[in-house]
């Protein structure tokens, strides 16, 4: 009797000993100081998860834009509220067919005429048709949507093209030759501009809709056109 309540003590003694030793030494995980915090600067940050929130300013973006007029885009973004942006590119040149018709008709006059003769619009074609614009514009997001942003602004445009027509020229004993010339010209003139842009916030991406009024000065002092577009870009 003695022996077994020795040997009952020994167990229960070893138990107590072994479930006392456990809760002070507890297993360290696998894999604990086998690797190091990995720290990153915010470039690499940009080049590994390229998001779209930067905290700091300046940043740029550049990208296309398709529309009136197919460009290339250059956007700086000097602060929340403020940006730079420059577009270089080609005028929708389909959507100016009766402007350049009007441009024909003022150029060809009756009284440049020889008497009895005449002049019919045939056709024309572009060999270019380009536009430089530049604009700053003023940003503000939306409430409830932090990555959407409307914005205005202002800036000016530089616009060039060179224009062939052809026509039929028909004189008065009615015999008909079709000849053709080339209208080229420059002028310029200020714009104003509003859009909605997106900001992706996990990718450096931003896409935007604008709209802008043009007004010539030089050329063609008081036309006015509407044009807009939609384009893309890509920030870094």
């Amino acid at each position: 009797m003695n022996m077994r309540f020795g040997l009952i003590l020994f167990l229960f003694t070893l138990y107590v000993s072994v479930a006392f030793g456990q809760h002070k030494h507890k297993m360290d995980p696998y894999f604990k100081d086998r690797y190091k915090k990995v720290k990153l600067t915010k470039s690499k940050r940009r080049v590994i998860c390229p998001g779209n929130n930067f905290s700091k300013y300046p940043y740029q973006g550049i990208g296309i834009k398709l529309g009136d007029p197919f460009a290339i885009t250059y956007k700086i973004y000097m602060s929340p509220k403020s940006s730079f942006v420059m577009d270089y590119g080609r005028v929708a040149t389909g959507l100016y067919n009766n402007f350049h018709k009007n441009n024909f008709q003022q150029r060809t006059q009756p009284d440049t005429l020889s008497a009895g003769s005449s002049i019919i619009y045939f056709n024309q074609k572009a060999n270019s048709d380009a536009i430089f614009n530049m604009k700053f514009l003023y940003n503000k997001s939306f409430n409830t949507m932090k990555a959407l942003n409307w914005y205005l602004g202002a800036g000016f445009q530089f616009r060039w093209h060179d224009i062939k027509y052809d026509y039929i020229y028909q004189t008065v004993t009615y015999q008909s030759e079709l000849r053709s010339f080339s209208l080229a010209s420059y002028t310029y003139g200020p714009s104003v501009t509003t859009g909605i842009e997106f900001t992706h916030p996990d990718i450096a991406i931003s896409s935007f809709f604008e709209m802008e009024l043009y007004h010539d000065l030089l050329a063609y002092p008081g036309w006015m056109r509407v044009s807009g577009g939609v384009g893309v870009r890509y920030n870094f």
